[in-house]
């Protein structure tokens, strides 16, 4: 019996009784053929190789099989990349989603929104591990859902205030905008759940990120990300089991360190790590010490400092909604310009941020940094609001001491981390290009972006400006940085309501 067909039986019981619902949407019907006719065409020279050529006879199969072997062997897999899987998945956490899925850059997901939708009791709104398969747990979240609708209708008159603050124009007829004022309120009262709560996605990968995948099933201890790899496996083995055939071995666990260990640790590094951020979001920590050399080093170009790069008035790319600025030679010199942050984000905000792929972000496993003590990010809406700030005080205070006694009841860290809620802080280094920053920084200064990701670019843009203090003029939303462009604002009906680009976005005191 092989290592695939080992773990099929190791977990087969709790594959056919659990939650988690994995399809291929779209697919090429000969991923395998597809990745050696690409390899053969790298050295014919008869023209392009295309898939069914490869299996016209014996000796052409033979000939495919072994260049299959030996560039796995090898580990040149870019022929492997061509090849995509168009998954839908659900019944996953957002843990999930989140430690695993969109940990790394080679994917692409469109999850569905828990700022926009409202999660509700459907019988299957949660995943949680078998360990936490008992009723008081079930109990447990069955609480926090209900505080969660609750703290939605508490949330609702600060919110509709607040909305009609920005938005003056629409108070004159609140009835059409009570759905908008719903949503915001869903926004901030997510983070009082749990991040076991159930989410369901379009992610799409390539044939070589699944053999990433298989090759870290026993990296993560979560049961529920070797289910769902070994379905999708599953799945793609229905059209190419010779695909399926050539996964390597899994890599062995990582090695484990006693809990006390780890819950010391993390008491010891959590408590640097916010003593050095002061207070703030986001601290630059490193930051580019050659832009001269860089820059004089491409006299073809016409910017002689950092900042003018930046200047989407001289490179109306930079503002263009596609954002085509990997093609443009120009723009791609600020590539060359690499910026790391350290950064301390709600888990909820962090979920949003990872959609910005070509930052490079050293995660941890949220396990390693639990120290069973409340710990926490609070939204500004609730603590501009001191009934709302003291409701979610509670609830968070009810919340940590459930798992602190779960834990010393017996119940594993490994366990207790889907219990921890949306508020629970990440605390991480970020690093990327000049380019990859620029883009985070006009998509999420934008009024209608998430607030702590708002926050936190504000503190990185102010960073920034110390050492480049010409380049945060350059900075800013769509809205200021789209300069004679018509509209200003490029999101039609969901405009903020405030002209930024005169009023200025950096002065804005955000609570929604």
């Amino acid at each position: 019996m092989g290592h695939l067909e080992e773990n099929y039986k190791k977990y087969a019981d709790i594959m056919e009784t659990g939650n988690i619902q994995i399809k291929i949407v779209s697919a090429p019907r000969n991923p395998y053929e597809i990745g050696i006719a690409s390899a053969r065409t790298c050295y014919s020279s008869r023209g392009v190789i295309f898939p069914e050529d490869i299996t016209q006879n014996p000796k052409e199969i033979e000939l495919a099989e072994n260049i299959a072997r030996s560039t796995l062997k090898a580990g040149h897999l870019t022929t492997r990349q061509h090849s995509h899987f168009i998954f839908s998945i659900s019944g996953v956490s957002r843990y999930l989603v989140w430690q695993n899925l969109h940990f790394h850059p080679y994917y692409n997901s469109e999850q569905v929104s828990q700022r926009y939708v409202e999660v509700k009791d459907n019988g299957d709104w949660y995943h949680l591990p078998e360990e936490l398969n008992q009723p008081e747990i079930h109990s447990f979240m069955a609480e926090s859902l209900e505080s969660y609708r609750e703290l939605i209708r508490l949330s609702i008159p600060v919110v509709e205030r607040e909305y009609f603050r920005i938005h003056r124009l629409r108070a004159a007829n609140p009835s059409r905008y009570q759905k908008e004022i719903q949503k915001k309120a869903m926004e901030t009262a997510r983070y009082i759940l749990p991040i076991a709560t159930g989410t369901y996605l379009y992610h799409t990968i390539s044939n070589l990120t699944l053999l990433r995948y298989y090759s870290m099933l026993n990296r993560f201890p979560q049961t529920e990300w070797k289910i769902l790899v070994l379905k999708m496996i599953a799945e793609v083995n229905k059209i190419s089991p010779e695909m399926v055939a050539e996964l390597p071995e899994p890599l062995p666990p990582l090695p484990s360190t006693s809990e006390e260990e780890t819950i010391h640790r993390a008491r010891e590094n959590n408590k640097k790590f916010d003593s050095s951020l002061a207070g703030k979001r986001s601290r630059m920590v490193d930051y580019p010490r050659a832009a001269d050399l860089i820059l004089n080093a491409h006299p073809g170009f016409a910017p002689k400092n950092f900042s003018s790069l930046l200047d989407s008035a001289k490179n109306p790319l930079l503002s263009d909604v596609v954002f085509p600025v990997s093609l443009d030679p120009e723009a791609n010199l600020l590539n060359q310009f690499t910026f790391t942050f350290q950064r301390k984000i709600s888990h909820s905000a962090d979920s949003q941020a990872q959609r910005h792929r070509t930052l490079a972000g050293s995660r941890p496993f949220l396990k390693d940094t639990m120290t069973l003590e409340p710990d926490f990010i609070t939204p500004a809406l609730y603590l501009s609001h001191p009934p709302l700030r003291d409701f979610y005080g509670r609830w968070m205070e009810h919340h940590f001491g459930r798992i602190s006694r779960l834990h010393r009841s017996g119940t594993s860290l490994d366990a207790l981390v889907y219990l921890l809620p949306n508020a629970y802080p990440v605390r991480y280094y970020e690093t990327g290009s000049a380019l990859a920053f620029f883009h985070k920084w006009k998509t999420r200064t934008c009024l209608n972006a998430q607030e702590e990701i708002f926050a936190s670019s504000l503190d990185d843009i102010s960073e920034m400006e110390k050492i480049f203090p010409d380049a945060a003029a350059h900075i800013g939303p769509p809205c200021v940085i789209r300069h004679l462009q018509k509209p200003r604002c490029p999101e039609g009906s969901h405009f903020c309501g405030i002209p930024v680009w005169k009023t200025g976005f950096r002065e804005n005191n955000r609570i929604l």
